[in-house]
């Protein structure tokens, strides 16, 4: 006989089902009371009092605070510390800029070796007229070869504009070259000289003059023609018999000489230039 109970909801009878089997199966059917689902539901809803609703107690008043921005004397009731975010960026910014800054090691210029105190971690100049030096000459030296390609290049085409403008501009151009005269005779005098003598003298010369000038002051130690001192730093290249006494521009007619006795000497010849001690070479 299948075993059976009473449903305590409906009071219908219901019997176990066969293929359940085992203790857990067993423990089950012992306290099971009800015949379906249907009768477990409606057993087991309780029916729940509608919810109270809580009365929320007023909030107290917020009192004023005074914005945090020193230059803002604005007064507010929201959260933090601000009144607005512009204060807040504004605070923020002033605290950026008077914030302490760290002392730095001495240093020394790169270009004028002067002893400064740096306002920036990276600085090497002690100010901005040195940095500005600086890389003016970096950038001369850097771009030499660049600028003397070029002149090379575009020598023939600058002469012809040049000449091209002289034409057109025939009155200006005398103009200018008037007044450059009247203002620096003594300088067009040297040039005139010098023109002079390159017309007496062979490019083979002129060439010769150019090497042996270089060759001179490439020397360290140099000895005066006129006085046999030795001497260093500046040296001036001197005509034994001046251009304007008749004199050429060649190797043979050039000579070493020290500022003071170049500068006395003027355009003299050799026999009316005397100085203590001096003893002159033949040519």
């Amino acid at each position: 006989m299948p075993e059976t109970k009473i449903c305590e909801r409906c009071g219908a009878v219901f019997e176990r089902k066969r293929y359940r089997k085992g203790p857990m199966m067993r423990r089950r059917w012992e306290k099971k009371k009800f015949c379906s689902v249907a009768c477990y539901k409606l057993s087991v809803v309780v029916v729940r009092p509608p919810p109270v609703k809580k009365i929320k107690k007023p909030a107290a008043p917020k009192p004023f605070k005074s914005c945090a921005n020193p230059g803002c004397s604005a007064s507010f009731k929201t959260r933090g510390n601000y009144c607005s975010r512009d204060c807040k960026r504004l605070h923020r910014n002033w605290r950026h800029r008077h914030r302490p800054k760290p002392i730095l090691p001495e240093k020394t210029c790169v270009r004028c070796n002067a002893s400064f105190l740096p306002k920036r971690s990276r600085q090497v100049f002690c100010e901005e007229g040195c940095a500005h030096r600086f890389h003016n000459i970096r950038t001369y030296y850097r771009t030499k070869h660049k600028r003397k390609e070029y002149l090379n290049r575009t020598r023939s085409r600058r002469n012809a504009v040049q000449k091209e403008f002289n034409r057109r501009n025939l009155p200006m151009v005398r103009a200018r070259r008037h007044e450059y005269y009247m203002k620096n005779k003594a300088r067009w005098l040297n040039h005139k000289l010098a023109r002079r003598a390159r017309e007496k003298s062979s490019p083979e010369e002129m060439e010769q003059c150019r090497q042996w000038i270089l060759r001179v002051r490439a020397e360290t130690v140099h000895i005066c023609y006129y006085c046999k001192r030795r001497f260093r730093g500046t040296i001036h290249i001197d005509h034994v018999i001046p251009l304007s006494k008749g004199g050429r521009h060649t190797v043979a007619n050039l000579c070493a000489s020290c500022p003071p006795c170049n500068l006395e000497k003027q355009a003299k010849q050799p026999d009316e230039f005397t100085v203590a001690g001096q003893s002159f070479l033949r040519l």
